[in-house]
């Protein structure tokens, strides 16, 4: 890779500011030969890729370390969609709360549904390319995780020219792009839209398709850091549940981050409790998660703490709120956005 490819300033700033997917950061570490727990930005991909230290067309293979939680709330909404058609286009209304460094919009075709990807950032062709694979590689593994079935693409076409590791996009997605073309798109069966997904329910899709609602409106109105860092909480839980993530992807330090939330008159650590009880009602009124799984994705290192701090929020255990027609009632009352959160 040619490492003076990305000369412009306000792009590496950029590269800087965004983390890769949490799948592609689980690659990048079991591959990294020392310093495994670096900070895994764009920009520090890149180098590693450019110095030699990772290997090239690694990002290809993001999808073999895929998990549904990767999304977020987005990805829960996704999968308790009624078929691939409403899942893909939940995702294209919410998809900019994940924060991609392109574009995507959905064309629907007599012969097939592409996902058309742009460089609205007006990224240089090696972080392009690098941002695209790395979405690329997640199509396969995220159909298969919401149908149960492996969907064959129909059509890859690229933008860029032909890399020289190009074999490997056949490995991994199992067909050869097109490259140098006049845009760059995914596509599948039209058919594949009418599948059936595996955990659909029409109870916990209204719910979190609330839910995603809220945070794209805490990303368009942020004002306050309070809100920022909810927004990052609810975006991708296991970045920023401690102050040093949240403050990286913020760009300052935890003493202004902590002097700044004093101002506002909240604590680093309210906002935490604040959303961790949020959203474990939530995994428990629309997942099957166990208490187990939802203690791993808020953070906590043992099931016991999880438990514990539930039990200090709500009276109950997460068992008897998972059961209890409270629970059903404070579902009802979720499909509203807090108004407490975007004031």
């Amino acid at each position: 890779m040619d490492s003076t490819a990305i000369k412009n300033a306000d792009e590496r700033a950029l590269l800087k500011e965004h983390h890769v997917s949490s799948s592609f950061a689980r690659l990048c570490r079991e591959t990294f030969t020392h310093n495994k727990d670096r900070d895994c930005t764009y920009a520090s991909i890149l180098k590693s890729l450019i110095s030699g230290e990772l290997p090239e067309g690694l990002s290809l293979f993001n999808g073999r370390y895929f998990n549904i939680r990767d999304f977020g709330t987005l990805g829960y909404a996704m999968q308790s969609a009624a078929n691939l058609s409403q899942a893909a286009q939940l995702a294209m209304r919410y998809y900019h709360t994940a924060e991609p460094l392109l574009g995507i919009r959905l064309r629907i075709e007599t012969d097939g549904v592409y996902f058309v990807m742009s460089n609205d950032y007006q990224l240089s062709d090696i972080a392009y390319r690098l941002v695209i694979e790395e979405i690329l590689s997640l199509f396969p593994a995220l159909l298969r995780s919401l149908t149960g079935q492996t969907i064959e693409p129909i059509l890859i076409r690229l933008t860029f020219a032909r890399p020289s590791y190009a074999a490997l996009y056949r490995e991994s997605l199992g067909h050869a792009p097109e490259f140098a073309c006049e845009e760059s798109c995914y596509g599948i069966p039209k058919h594949a839209l009418d599948l059936e997904l595996q955990n659909s329910d029409a109870s916990t899709f209204a719910l979190l398709d609330a839910r995603c609602q809220e945070l794209l409106q805490i990303m368009a109105g942020q004002q306050s850091l309070a809100n920022r860092i909810r927004g990052l909480f609810l975006q991708r839980f296991l970045a920023h549940y401690t102050a040093k993530g949240a403050c990286r992807s913020l760009n300052m330090s935890e003493r202004s981050m902590r002097r700044k939330l004093l101002q506002e008159g909240v604590s680093f650590r309210e906002l935490l409790e604040d959303v961790r009880s949020r959203l474990a009602k939530d995994y428990l009124c629309s997942t099957r998660l166990s208490s187990q799984e939802i203690a791993e994705l808020l953070g906590y290192s043992e099931t016991a703490n999880f438990r514990r701090a539930f039990k200090r929020w709500t009276k109950r255990s997460p068992e008897q709120y998972r059961n209890s027609d409270a629970s059903m009632r404070n579902e009802s009352a979720c499909r509203t956005v807090h108004k407490s959160i975007v004031e």
